[in-house]
C-alpha cells in the first residue's frame, strides 16, 4: 500500500470480471475487486436484460423442486413440477387464468426431504423422476395416473428401485446412488449404478431380464453425488473422484467403468446441484476449484474470482444450485454457468461467462432457487 494509506484506481475496459486474488491496488485495471448486478459481455460492462416474465407458484404454496418440459408420444408438450404434494402440470391457458395455473396430476411419496434433489429425465416420451425414495416415478402425459415402475412378477418379489440421481446412456435408463427394495426390505447403496434393459425402463432386475444389471464401485470410500453425459460418455461424480462410464457393445454387460484417478482422493463434486451440462461441455464444483469438463479433459475456471465464489459457497444457508444458460433471449446470446447460493431469504448469484471467461456477482433479495433454472414451454 502507498505510505499515505490512500490510492486511487481507474478501471478500464475491455473488462475481465472480478479479481479477488490480489490487493486492490495490485490488480490489472481491466479487472475489478467487486461489482454487483452487472454483467460482462464482449468486454463491456452492461446492465442485465430485464426479466419480467413469471409463472405463479402451485396452489399448495409448496416448494417447487424443478421446472421442466417434455414431449409425449402424441406430440403434446407438458410443463411439470413437483412439490411435496405431488406432480403438477402447467395449464397452457395460465396467462388468462393465473389462479388456475397448475393442475395436480397426482401425488407421489417425496422422500426423504426437501433438501434432496429431485432428479428427472425424459425417456421414450415419458417423464421420470426420483429423489431418494424406493420408487422411480413416471408420467406419460396422456393418462391421468402414474405409478412406481417397479416390476410385478410371480415368485420371489423382483427389485423395486429408486435413487438419488437419474440419467440415460446407450438407450438405457440409469439409476445412481440407488435405494432398492425386495419385498419389505429397503436398502440404500450409495456406490451403486443400476441400469435397465435397452428401451425397457420399468425393469431393473437381471433375473427378470438379463439386459438389466448393476455395478458397485466397491473400491471407493465415498458415495455418488451426480451424473453427466457428454456424447456417448457418462461421468459419475463422487465427492473425491470422477468415474467414466463407456459403452462396450455388450447386451448383458453394456458398460465399462474407469476411475480417472485414485479412488480415495482427488477432484470430485461436492454439491449435487452444481453439475450442469450443455452440448459438449459440463461444469461442476469440487473441494478446491470450479471445473469445466469436456471430452478433451478438465479445465479450471475459478480463476482470480475463485476464492470469493468459494467463500460464498462456504456460508450458504441451503443447497446451492447451478445451471448453464445458453442465452437471455433469442437475440441476446450469453452462454453462462450460473451458481445461485441461498443466503437466508435471498441468494448470491455468481455468473461465469463461458465466452469471455469472466465472473460476475449479483444479489437476489427476492428468494432462492429450489431447482435448476431452465427454459421451458409455457403455452
Amino acid at each position: 500500500m502507498p505510505d499515505q494509506g490512500y490510492f486511487e484506481r481507474t478501471y478500464t475496459g475491455p473488462f475481465k470480471g472480478i479479481n479477488s486474488s490480489l490487493p486492490e491496488n495490485m490488480i490489472d485495471p481491466s479487472y475489478s475487486p467487486s461489482f454487483s448486478n452487472f454483467i460482462l459481455k464482449n468486454g463491456e460492462l452492461r446492465t442485465r436484460p430485464r426479466q419480467t416474465f413469471g409463472i405463479p407458484g402451485t396452489p399448495d404454496d409448496g416448494t417447487m423442486s424443478f421446472l421442466s418440459s417434455f414431449l409425449d408420444s402424441n406430440g403434446v408438450v407438458h410443463t411439470v413440477t413437483t412439490t411435496s404434494n405431488g406432480l403438477w402440470q402447467l395449464n397452457p391457458s395460465w396467462r388468462t387464468n393465473p389462479k388456475r395455473a397448475w393442475n395436480l396430476v397426482g401425488p407421489f411419496t417425496i422422500q426423504p426431504g426437501p433438501t434432496i434433489p429431485v432428479s428427472h429425465w425424459t425417456f421414450l416420451n415419458k417423464f421420470y423422476w426420483t429423489n431418494g425414495g424406493i420408487n422411480l416415478w413416471f408420467w406419460d402425459g396422456i393418462t391421468s395416473g402414474f405409478n412406481s415402475v417397479g416390476p410385478v412378477t410371480t415368485g420371489p418379489p423382483a427389485i423395486t428401485a429408486g435413487a438419488f440421481y437419474l440419467g440415460e446412456l446407450g438407450t438405457r435408463l440409469i439409476l445412481l446412488n440407488t435405494v432398492e427394495g425386495r419385498g419389505l426390505v429397503t436398502t440404500n447403496f450409495p456406490q451403486r449404478v443400476r441400469w435397465s434393459p435397452s428401451g425397457l425402463p420399468s425393469i431393473w432386475d437381471p433375473t427378470v431380464n438379463i439386459g438389466a444389471g448393476f455395478n458397485d464401485e466397491i473400491d471407493v470410500p465415498d458415495g455418488i453425488t451426480g451424473f453427466l453425459t457428454i456424447g456417448r460418455t457418462g461421468f459419475i461424480f463422487r465427492v473425491n473422484g470422477v468415474t467414466e462410464i463407456n459403452l462396450n457393445g455388450s447386451g448383458t454387460n453394456p458398460f465399462d467403468f474407469n476411475h480417472l484417478w485414485a479412488s480415495d482422493r482427488g477432484i470430485g463434486n461436492i454439491y449435487p446441484y452444481s453439475i450442469a451440462g450443455y452440448g459438449p461441455i459440463g461444469m461442476f464444483i469440487s473441494n478446491e476449484e470450479i471445473y469445466l469438463l469436456s471430452l478433451g479433459g478438465f479445465k479450471k475456471i475459478g480463476g482470480v474470482a475463485r476464492d470469493s465464489v468459494m467463500n460464498d459457497l462456504a456460508i450458504a444457508t441451503s443447497t446451492p444450485v447451478a445451471t448453464i444458460f445458453p442465452y437471455y433471449q433469442r437475440n441476446y446470446i450469453y452462454t453462462t454457468y450460473m451458481i445461485t447460493i441461498p443466503m437466508g431469504h435471498g441468494s448470491i448469484v455468481w455468473t461465469y461467462s463461458i465466452e469471455d471467461e469472466s465472473w460476475q456477482r449479483a444479489n437476489n433479495v427476492n428468494g432462492i432457487f429450489t431447482g435448476r433454472a431452465r427454459y421451458i414451454q409455457t403455452s
